[in-house]
């Protein structure tokens, strides 16, 4: 678990992000070293051969097909005392198995639906119940640039089954907790 402490330049101290950290280590596999090859290609405006065009990227230029959402499907819920309410949407499509993701956090205030700024800290974890244990990794939780607005990278759900996020707000001597569910399925 990882506390993000706001700084008056809005920077939150820490050392490489989890993706700074794998972009440093090598390809597991031929056909990961395959996927960095073409993603680098992808990136650098390597070839627009159709044959190796994403059919998505296809099918989206279409007018009559709408484009799927890169992102997976947005969680909310309220805080135990309602006095703020969460969304936790995966970045890049659902949230896959065995392999690191990232979040956006969207925190706001229960009554008014403003972003939340008057906090000692925010937590973000994830556990399943079921098992009583968590994730086997630390979440880096980041200030994405807005109020109430956060990036949480390195989480990995290594198993299948019900997952919840917990997210804490600290305000003095009280925290409270906000959960959202999820059920990962393969």
């Amino acid at each position: 678990m990882n506390q993000l402490y706001p700084t008056p330049d809005g920077v939150t101290p820490s050392g490489p992000t989890p993706s700074e950290r794998a972009a440093t280590q090598r390809p597991a596999s031929a056909a990961g070293a395959f996927g960095a090859l073409v993603l680098t290609l992808a990136a650098c405006g390597g070839s627009n051969d159709a044959s190796v065009a994403p059919t998505s990227t296809r099918a989206a230029a279409d007018p009559a097909t709408p484009a799927a959402s890169p992102d997976g499907p947005t969680m909310t819920a309220s805080s135990s005392r309602e006095t703020f309410d969460i969304a936790i949407t995966p970045k890049g499509g659902p949230i896959p198995l065995n392999e690191p993701f990232q979040v956006e956090l969207l925190v706001t205030e229960h009554a008014t639906g403003e972003p939340l700024t008057e906090f000692d800290a925010i937590t973000l974890d994830a556990r399943m119940p079921a098992h009583d244990h968590g994730m086997t990794r630390d979440v880096a939780l980041v200030a994405a640039g807005e109020p109430g607005r956060y990036t949480a990278e390195g989480l990995l759900f290594h198993m299948i089954g019900h997952w919840e996020f917990h997210v804490d707000v600290t305000r003095g001597p009280r925290i409270e907790r906000a959960q959202a569910s999820t059920k990962l399925e393969f």
